[in-house]
């Protein structure tokens, strides 16, 4: 750890003070646009920024997605989805800013809203491997994702935001594209990694698993490749025209299955070689029609396809599609004392799930057919496995959802002007947009969560027999090490053979109480076949081309009775938005203030809303060098109409499916209500904060503190209730509830040179972030069951936990880039260290509530969650990119990117490998989490021509 923090220091020391030593002889601060690359430019107290495209050029990324290069942001968090698990992943990750949830920021292409509002985490309920068998698949927040080489410049509100902009409590991203030059020019080029070019990182536990199959496929053998092509230039004096396209495309071997669902034998059998692919297609056009007019109209094109199976099921394959499109028309005026802007936009994000089987069923474990299931996982005495009984078939069924969006806005900004002893600026909207939610369902799918089997069968007496024969094989290992314990003189490892043996003792009463509710379940998933006169006419064989059902020469052995049934059927959801904002500019003296007001409402949730926003600035020099900046503002979030759909779906689409014999067709009933959403208002966030921007010689030093308060955030709540066989708590329903609250506290600090310091014919630039934060919410989306009311959270009771998946309380930050304007060579390092964090491991234990604490006595009270806290230590990663270009004939030449990622190849622990930060390994001694790492050291090698 030390030594992390003293190459960081180092390095940026050895900067600053090799430019300070340069200085005695000659340096030069100069600006060019050509040369320079420092265009990272702060606005407004420090809350808003936008990195430019020589920013842009130098920064090495993965996959060329927009929130890639918010790294630089200290106020811009990551999550951990990319990992050394999944290298072949093309998708952009999601960011949390300012501890926001990540689908609560709002995402512009232009002055075009590209959120995906259809379910962008907030309603999935199943997250391994695109489980969810019916409703909305799970979505990117980003609808359109947009190639970062199709973009001009990145603006970023972090803080501050003026009331311009609503439907966020995080932040906004606003990526301008780009607009065509004067001169007809282009540029095509090839991107490329691989896994011979990638160090990848796993402890040899997870290997173990990975070899073998786990819920997360594992990419270690995978291709990436993405070509990018512009063309652009004037047709005419006034009409330019700009043509992008760009592929990212990946392949990967998947030929595993998860070790806990399916055998050793059968695993083997599976081999396939999955795709996933990005294209990106770009027109933009710009029609000066005279003085005052300008008319840019501009259409994105997306295709996304994706390979998906599950990896607990056989025959269950299929492709995830997507078709986003968003065309626009901006018409802007300008006048002579003000500006005019009006966007027309249309937009349609489609997805399509097409699966090679249109039901799943989980067959009792049968060794003659259905004989795939792994019963236990591993055959070793001392571990005690899974407890699977089943034998998983199938995929979940075609199903596609779209949503549309028709909007319009109106804004108008003056130019300043005076008024008695101030000056003004004011920005005035108008908004509207009409956006439809559709879902539908050409065919009909099942899902079947146990088949009925014959009354005392083979397949019942095999597997009671499984459970008896495991819980013998670990009271006989919990008897050697009894024998151990007393032999031995060692007081330590005596007490720790005792604890194992009654560790296995307890587990093995565990296996034989399970065999005895097996009695109980024989009478609930059995058919009695045998008749007066043999086996009954129902059951002497399954119907013609029936797959849930199978027979042998005495006659049904299995056949499905209960079932959810889906569709077919569509159902949409229609939503109409207005809003209108205000602010003022206003401008007295050394003091600036900019007051606003923001309103929004929709027919869907019927709620109205203000948003006040305020900033004020003191510039204490009256030369913008020292700047003081006080903001207090509100922002309401994403009214996600996802919850609406989500609704109507239960209501019209889904159904119980029951039948009393393979011979009689399905009886159905209406699906019961689980999800309730009744009356939801919107979520809030209030923000109070302070920075302070001092600019001296050639530098810009900016300080800033803020305080987030999230009020009325959607929170699930379960209802349960004990199953009068298993004693097992269940969930009846669930409802969603305006209770959810939040509280951010962070605190940045941002250091750079404004313009390029000319050092020995070189260009040079640094820029440092330093941010702290932390973060606490009620209402954590993760996985089912992490939706908890209580929690016992370190020994103590809460109702909140603090935010796992983005909340690293502090990193560092460092960007330098140095260009050789002679030879076209230039080199930019990217540095990160992330200080020591904590993550909170959802357990498997369960401790009492009584008296407001914890208790062992289960009679004592409800059932709480056990919430653990481990440290991990903090770690520094180094990207790198070079960049050469060779000047070929007039203004035509072939340049080279070369990235490397990760040069130290640091192993460091991002997460686990479940999303939900649960153990799901063993037991005992042998209790152990599977961790999840950061990417091992990996090239991306850039070829291209450009003219």
């Amino acid at each position: 750890m030390m030594k992390k923090s003293i190459l960081f220091s180092i390095t940026l020391c050895s900067f600053l003070y090799s430019m300070d030593k340069i200085k005695l002889d000659k340096v030069d601060v100069i600006y060019n646009e050509k040369n320079s690359t420092q265009n990272t430019v702060s606005k407004m107290g420090g809350g808003s920024s936008i990195i430019n495209k020589n920013v842009i050029n130098q920064l090495a990324t993965q996959n060329g997605d927009i929130t890639s290069f918010l790294k630089i942001n200290p106020n811009v968090r990551f999550n951990n989805s990319h990992t050394s698990n999944n290298l072949a992943d093309i998708s952009a990750q999601d960011i949390s800013i300012n501890g926001a949830h990540h689908y609560q920021n709002k995402f512009m292409i232009d002055n075009y809203g590209m959120n995906n509002d259809l379910n962008p985490q907030v309603l999935k309920k199943f997250n391994d491997n695109h489980t969810n068998p019916f409703g909305l698949l799970d979505s990117k927040t980003q609808g359109i994702n947009l190639d970062i080489d199709l973009v001009e410049s990145l603006e970023i509100h972090d803080s501050f935001i003026p009331a311009k902009y609503g439907g966020f409590t995080g932040g906004v991203v606003k990526a301008k594209t780009k607009t065509p030059t004067k001169d007809f020019s282009g540029k095509f080029s090839v991107s490329h990694t691989r896994d011979g070019w990638t160090k990848i990182k796993r402890d040899s536990y997870e290997k173990r698993v990975g070899d073998h199959g786990s819920i997360i496929p594992h990419h270690d053998d995978f291709l990436k490749t993405a070509y990018r092509l512009n063309l652009e230039g004037y047709l005419s004096d006034n009409f330019g025209l700009i043509f992008g396209y760009t592929k990212n495309s990946s392949k990967f071997k998947q030929n595993e299955f998860d070790s806990l669902f399916i055998n050793k034998e059968f695993s083997k059998t599976m081999d396939k070689k999955l795709k996933k692919s990005i294209d990106n297609f770009f027109v933009k056009g710009i029609w000066h029609i005279n003085d005052t007019f300008t008319l840019t109209p501009v259409i994105n094109y997306t295709i996304s396809n994706e390979d998906n199976y599950l990896a607990n099921s056989f025959d269950s394959y299929s492709k995830q599609k997507s078709k986003d499109y968003n065309i626009g028309f901006e018409l802007k005026g300008e006048f002579d004392n003000f500006a005019i802007t009006q966007n027309f936009g249309y937009q349609n994000l489609h997805t399509k799930r097409d699966s090679d089987t249109n039901y799943f069923i989980a067959w009792w474990f049968d060794k003659n057919r259905k004989n795939w299931g792994e019963l236990f996982n591993s055959k070793k005495p001392d571990d005690l496995g899974n407890l699977n009984t089943k034998s998983y078939e199938g995929g979940y069924g075609d199903v596609e959802q779209s949503q549309q969006n028709f909007s319009y806005s109106f804004d108008s900004l003056s130019n300043e002007f005076a008024l008695k002893d101030t000056t003004h600026k004011i920005n005035f909207g108008l908004e509207y947009e009409y956006k439809i939610g559709k879902f539908s369902s050409n065919e009909r799918s099942y899902q079947i969560g146990a088949t009925k089997y014959e009354k005392n069968g083979r397949i019942f007496d095999a597997v009671k027999s499984e459970y008896k024969k495991k819980a013998e094989e670990l009271k006989k290992h919990a008897e050697h090490l009894k024998k151990e314990a007393s032999k031995e003189k060692d007081p330590e490892t005596m007490l720790k053979n005792q604890k194992l043996a009654q560790w296995f003792e307890d587990k093995a009463d565990e296996l034989e109480g399970n065999a005895d509710i097996l009695e109980l379940l024989n009478q609930e998933y059995s058919f009695e076949s045998m008749g007066d006169s043999g086996v009954k006419k129902e059951f002497e064989k399954c119907q013609k081309n029936d797959p849930f059902c199978y027979a042998d020469g005495t006659g049904v052995v299995q056949f499905a009775g209960v079932a959810d049934i889906y569709g077919p059927g569509s159902v949409r959801v229609k939503v109409h938005k207005i809003g209108s904002y205000l602010d003022d500019e206003i401008r007295y003296k050394r003091l600036l203030i900019r007051p606003g007001l923001r309103y929004d409402f929709d027919n869907y949730t019927k709620k109205h809303t203000l948003a006040p926003r305020f900033l004020a600035s003191f510039d204490v020099f009256d030369d913008e060098n020292l700047v003081f900046s006080l903001g207090a503002n509100r922002y309401y979030g994403r009214s996600s109409f996802a919850f609406a759909l989500d609704d109507a779906i239960t209501q019209n689409l889904m159904y119980k499916g029951s039948r009393d014999n393979p011979q009689t067709p399905w009886k159905l009933s209406k699906y019961p209500q689980e999800n309730l959403y009744k009356n939801l208002k919107i979520p809030y966030d209030d923000e109070i904060g302070f920075s302070v921007n001092y600019k001296f010689n050639n530098f810009d030093l900016m300080l800033k503190y803020i305080n987030r308060k999230g009020k009325d955030q959607v929170k699930l709540h379960n209802i349960k209730e004990k199953d009068k066989r298993s004693g097992v708590e269940k969930t009846k329903y669930r409802y969603y509830a305006n209770d959810g609250f939040s509280k951010s506290d962070i605190y940045t600090i941002s250091f750079k040179n404004q313009n390029s310091f000319k050092i020995l014919n070189t260009y040079n630039d640094f820029e440092i972030g330093f941010d702290y934060s932390k973060t606490e919410r009620n209402n954590e989306f993760a996985k089912e069951q992490d939706y908890y009311e209580l929690i016992s959270y370190n020994g103590k009771i809460l109702r909140k936990r603090p935010s796992e998946n983005f909340n690293t309380p502090y990193t560092l930050r460092l960007r330098t880039t140095t260009k050789f304007p002679k030879w076209n060579l230039s080199f930019s390092n990217f540095f990160s260290y992330v200080g020591p964090y904590k993550m909170n491991v959802l357990t498997t234990k369960y401790c009492y509530l009584k008296n407001g604490s914890c208790s062992d006595d289960e009679d004592s009270g409800l059932s709480i969650p056990v919430i653990e806290t481990k440290k991990y230590s903090g770690f520094l990663n180094w990207d790198l990119r070079l960049s050469y270009a060779k000047n070929l004939y007039k203004n035509s030449s072939l340049f080279v990117n070369l990235d490397v990622l990760n040069i130290l190849n640091k192993k460091s622990v991002i997460g686990f490998n479940d999303g939900g930060h649960k153990n799901t390994t063993g037991g005992g001694e042998n209790y152990k989490d599977e961790l999840v790492y950061n990417r091992g050291r990996q090239f991306y090698l850039e070829l291209g021509f450009k003219f």
